[in-house]
């Protein structure tokens, strides 16, 4: 049922978008539409090509979508764990002896992947592909927002400029993490119930435009579960305005009551069908720790802070939305009280939740483990500081000469273009660093026997890593399950049958392996048994 239902929402997204496209496309063929679109496309074509393809190197976050999509385009009418991602803990994906859902990764990007796998699409680093031009549209949605609500072509120049000089936008963009296609569904989900609140109250609204409020908010949650967050804090801040204005019943007109039940709806759906009360729970029992809690804000707000002022990151962004949040509280303005809430309360969950086991024992957290996390929120500040910038200038009386607002689109492409030059070489090196340790920590094992495809097992803590990087046939065991009964059978025969065994050199020393002494035990034996 659950793959059927987001199957589902992506048809109906694709149809909205399609529709509610129709009706911009004579605005966005404009040489002021058209210029900036095609400068930013050509921007994360360009950026997915510099240094080698990476995954991320998260624990196994940043693989899980791979593998994931590998073993349900074999398996679509095996019952998933609910909305979670479903891999193969013993075999290869396409012929699995054990799977289970890994950790409280939900089915949104591997669904997809899956289905491109399904009709023949089966490229290598599939994940990266999606999130590349997931991270395009972004930049798309983020300058369709623009030129809606921000007037000054100066103030437009200035929030693209700083969205393509941070190096980690394209870092992430184009990862094998879920944020990228996250972002995408949450910009669209915060544009649609922009343009449906600041509509007019007396003009009438498509329904495409309801449907693909409704559609990408419910993608939003099933990429990723803090999407709750977004559809929660919108309604609530208007209805908190309206409420302190003496406008209560402003609140509750026809369009924002619909407004506020769609928001309802989607957080009934990401309580009770996705169950994200449960993946805390699930998060919980795997560090042994609480998801959430005060207790570690003292420990991630700092890491936070740092990650977002570094310039080596993310550019001028996080110090010009700092300057901006004065602005925003002295100018009032809704749309930037909307986005100075969302900003906020997205800052707030990440320095609530627990980062990992080690970080709960006690372990310091890093500036750059944050990133993956602040990445999401880089085009809304951006916005940001594109509202408040237009508000300066305008008080101040400042803008471009009239003569000079006919380039304007030129020069936001240049502006975008130059930003982005500056953080190629940076780039480059992250990208470098990133594949180096990836290779180091998680695939430098299928270096063992790589010649004789087929005829090894590779028995591993970082299986999911394994099986992304291997694909469909690849024969891969995670140490978690190397004591079940039919892992026990599976592996005794292919040893049988002259399949080499290869064994994580670490695999029962570290403390983050599952595998128990008797597996250690049994694998050991295995070894040695003659073939």
């Amino acid at each position: 049922m659950a793959i059927v239902l987001i199957l589902g929402l992506y048809l109906a997204f694709a149809a909205a978008a399609a529709l509610a496209l129709v009706d911009r496309l004579e605005t966005m063929v404009r040489i002021t539409q058209a210029v900036p679109r095609i400068a930013l496309l050509a921007i994360c074509s360009f950026a997915y090509l510099v240094g080698p393809r990476v995954y991320g190197l998260e624990y196994e976050d940043a693989f899980v979508h791979e593998a994931a999509s590998l073993w349900r385009s074999s398996h679509w009418l095996d019952v998933p764990d609910g909305f979670y991602a479903t891999v193969c803990a013993a075999g290869s994906a396409q012929e699995c002896v054990v799977s289970g859902s890994f950790g409280t990764q939900l089915i949104g990007l591997s669904i997809l992947l899956a289905v491109f796998r399904s009709v023949g699409v089966e490229a290598s680093h599939a994940v990266n592909i999606v999130s590349a031009i997931a991270g395009a549209l972004s930049l798309q949605v983020v300058w369709s927002i623009l030129t809606a609500y921000v007037s000054s072509s100066l103030s437009r120049s200035i929030a693209i400029a700083l969205i393509a000089s941070a190096t980690s936008f394209y870092m992430i963009s184009g990862s094998g993490f879920a944020e990228p296609l996250f972002v995408f569904f949450l910009l669209t989900h915060l544009s649609s119930y922009l343009a449906l609140c600041e509509s007019p109250p007396h003009q009438p609204t498509r329904a495409a435009q309801w449907v693909l409020l409704m559609a990408s908010g419910a993608l939003m949650i099933v990429c990723k579960k803090e999407g709750t967050l977004l559809v929660v804090l919108l309604p609530l801040y208007d209805v908190a305005c309206a409420c302190l204005k003496g406008k209560g019943q402003s609140a509750l007109c026809p369009r924002r009551l619909a407004l506020g039940l769609v928001s309802l709806a989607l957080l009934l759906f990401a309580i009770f069908a996705v169950r994200i009360l449960d993946a805390a729970d699930r998060h919980s029992a795997d560090i042994g720790h609480p998801a959430f809690s005060l207790g570690y804000v003292t420990g991630l707000v700092p890491p936070f802070g740092r990650a977002a002022l570094t310039i080596g990151y993310f550019g001028l962004l996080g110090w010009l939305t700092l300057l901006a949040l004065p602005i925003a509280l002295y100018s009032r303005d809704r749309n930037a009280g909307r986005l100075l809430v969302v900003l906020g309360g997205f800052s707030l969950l990440y320095v609530l939740h627990a980062r990992h086991n080690a970080f709960v024992l006690g372990a310091s957290v890093e500036p750059e483990e944050m990133v993956r996390y602040l990445y999401v929120e880089v085009p809304i500040a951006a916005i940001f500081v594109a509202l408040n910038l237009q508000y300066v200038l305008h008080r101040c009386g400042l803008g471009l000469p009239r003569r000079l607002e006919t380039i304007a689109p030129c020069g936001i492409a240049l502006l975008a273009a130059l930003g982005f030059a500056s953080v190629i070489p940076s780039l480059y090196r992250q990208r470098e660093d990133t594949a180096s340790d990836e290779y180091a920590n998680r695939t430098k094992l299928l270096d063992a026997d790589s010649s004789r495809s087929g005829r090894v097992v590779y028995v591993s803590p970082y299986s999911t890593a394994l099986i992304a990087s291997l694909g469909k046939t690849g024969l891969v065991v995670d140490s978690a399950v190397v004591t079940d009964d039919a892992v026990k059978s599976w592996l005794r025969a292919r040893v049988g049958e002259g399949v080499s065994l290869v064994i994580d050199r670490e695999l029962c020393k570290l403390p983050i392996a599952p595998a128990s002494l008797a597996g250690c035990e049994f694998l050991a034996e295995l070894q040695t048994r003659p073939k």
